[in-house]
């Protein structure tokens, strides 16, 4: 193991045509390493994250890459990545080869490759159109007798980079808040090379040895970088820098635009150092925290009697009838009618967008000790402020426990410790199977979407899921899909009966018309809300299929003055998501 300097390690280490690893769960991305290796002018690259970020599109729009591996295509407040977009839809100004696996099937290809085995199960894929896509994904009999399995390869990296908050000389690396598969990657990869904040003496590392996440035997290069992170953030050293997520946007839509940006930031400074003189003291102390291991600062009763201002832990389903004819945005509407299905629910896994707005309003009004568990592996996430994202530094900061993604998704969501999946789509299909991937064909695709995420498997495990969706059309509730990313329990019964997973799948569809409903987990959804001003009839006429009408349908209740106060002055008082 040597101390060296970024500039040296990515010379000596990467070389064209190699396939690398860049992780970092929305948190202690390796954006300095990134850089180097664009700087460096590596080229025919095979690329891999879980989520791919920013950097990656910066590395794509570089030409650096060839092959991206991947399992969601955007990146919270920065939505889609119009690089890699541009690539996949328009093949411009190349086309770029992608293979997309759901979440936990990438963390199992880097398990069973630091586990030296040559693949690992999963069932998640029963139904899904993914196996269809990527060869990859293949199914194998059960040795011991139970239904056929989905199986996905060992990842091996010829080199995985990864960034901590501190390291020792002997090359022990620590590192606490969202750890991802940093440990998977690691251990997966032929040569790992780590970036930190700031190399400290074997003593601090010893004294608090919990936190080593990669002994010495498992890293081979550390580099003192600090601010390597940056525009991600290092929990207890600096936060998420969410100006520039969002407006890289408006930055990565327009090519001409995007590599000026890379001309600017990355070719035109030498180093990491260079890049933070430039990003200049006032937008570094803007991203700034208190000198807490754990991140920002303490919370006080007081912040907390703030927080919970307008939140009644006796409030019940009855007082929410108790309505005016508040002036509610369609978004606004959505959200209260979806916060008002947690009633009564202890443990939620919550995606982003709409998702986040409802349980944010479900825990300040009908569901206050609700439990809300993130992707990233964030379990009992008591937020003070809105989640730019999954991985956002205020769900970390007293939350109850971070777990690594692979125990998320192996123990706490296959493990059936999950009563409700909260979800977005871009389509469901009568059965509550659901389309994230693309709209059109896949292989150059109208519209690329996100990708699975964590959706494939939190439909399979999850109690149940709820779905709210921006658009009620034949488009948005076809058929047939698209593309089948989620599929539900129907689809897999139709595969084999015996592969059918233990969640519910999809149970309640929220859209600007009304709430359908699917009673049984092998049946059909149905109408049983209209919203306001909304009739059977039109309900109807947007759906793609002949949908079935409840024996009774009601009329949704409209939003509370006060659940609409709360979601625009105290819940996203920024219009992320209330647009």
């Amino acid at each position: 193991m040597t101390v060296t300097d970024l500039r040296t390690a990515v010379a000596e280490y990467v070389e064209d045509g190699m396939t690398l690893a860049l992780e970092g769960f929305g948190h202690l991305i390796p954006y300095a390493a990134g850089h180097e290796i664009i700087r460096q002018g590596r080229r025919d690259l095979t690329v891999c994250r879980m989520t791919p970020d920013l950097i990656f599109d910066q590395m794509i729009a570089a030409g650096c890459v060839s092959k991206l591996v991947a399992s969601f295509f955007a990146s919270g407040s920065a939505g889609g990545l119009h690089e890699i977009r541009r690539r996949v839809e328009h093949h411009d100004p190349e086309p770029l080869e992608v293979e997309e696996y759901s979440h936990y099937g990438m963390v199992c290809r880097y398990q069973a490759g630091a586990s030296s085995l040559p693949f690992m199960p999963l069932r998640s894929y029963a139904g899904s159109d993914l196996p269809e896509l990527n060869d990859q994904i293949r199914l194998v009999a059960d040795p011991y007798g139970g239904p056929d399995i989905y199986v996905v390869p060992a990842l091996r990296p010829d080199v995985t980079f990864v960034h901590a908050q501190r390291a020792d000389a002997d090359g022990n690396v620590q590192m606490w808040g969202i750890v991802g598969s940093q440990q998977e990657a690691a251990y997966a990869a032929s040569k790992v090379v780590v970036t930190v904040e700031e190399i400290v003496d074997t003593a601090v590392v010893r004294a608090d040895p919990n936190r080593t996440v990669l002994p010495a035997h498992a890293v081979d290069a550390v580099v003192e970088c600090p601010g390597g992170a940056h525009p991600s953030y290092a929990q207890g050293h600096y936060d998420r820098d969410n100006l520039f997520y969002r407006d890289w946007t408006a930055i990565s839509r327009d090519r001409d635009r995007l590599l000026g940006w890379l001309d600017e930031w990355v070719h035109g400074v030498p180093d990491r150092a260079a890049y933070l003189e430039k990003l200049g003291p006032q937008r570094w102390s803007d991203v700034g925290v208190a000198s807490r291991l754990s991140g920002g600062r303490l919370r006080s009763a007081s912040d907390d009697a703030r927080r919970c201002h307008g939140r009644s832990s006796t409030m019940t389903a009855t007082d929410l009838d108790l309505l005016s004819d508040v002036d509610a945005s369609s978004t606004e509407f959505l959200a209260t009618v979806a916060a008002r299905e947690l009633v009564g629910v202890h443990r939620v896994f919550a995606g982003v967008g709409l998702p986040t707005l409802a349980v944010d309003l479900a825990r300040r009004t009908v569901s206050p000790d609700v439990e809300l568990i993130y992707e990233s592996g964030v379990c009992g996430a008591d937020p003070e402020a809105m989640a730019e994202g999954i991985a956002d530094s205020v769900l970390v900061s007293g939350a109850a426990s971070v777990l690594s993604v692979q125990a998320l998704f192996g123990y706490v969501l296959q493990g059936g410790h999950v009563d409700v999946g909260f979800l977005g789509a871009a389509q469901v299909d009568r059965w509550g199977s659901l389309n994230t991937s693309v709209i059109g064909d896949w292989h150059q695709p109208t519209v690329r979407l996100p990708g699975s995420g964590g959706a494939a498997e939190i439909i399979a495990s999850a109690g149940e899921c709820i779905v709210v969706m921006r658009r009620h059309d034949r488009g948005a509730l076809p058929a047939e899909l698209d593309f089948c990313t989620s599929p539900s329990p129907v689809r897999a019964h139709a595969q084999d009966p015996r592969m059918v997973p233990p969640g519910h799948g999809l149970s309640t569809l929220i859209t600007p018309l009304g709430v359908l409903r699917r009673p049984d987990p092998l049946g059909e959804l149905e109408l049983t809300q209209v919203h306001p001003g909304v009739s059977v009839q039109q309900v109807l006429d947007a759906t793609g299929w002949p949908l079935r009408v409840a024996d009774e349908v009601i009329e949704t209740p409209r939003p509370r003055i006060e659940d609409v106060r709360l979601l625009r002055e105290e819940i996203d008082m920024v219009r992320l998501y209330l647009r």
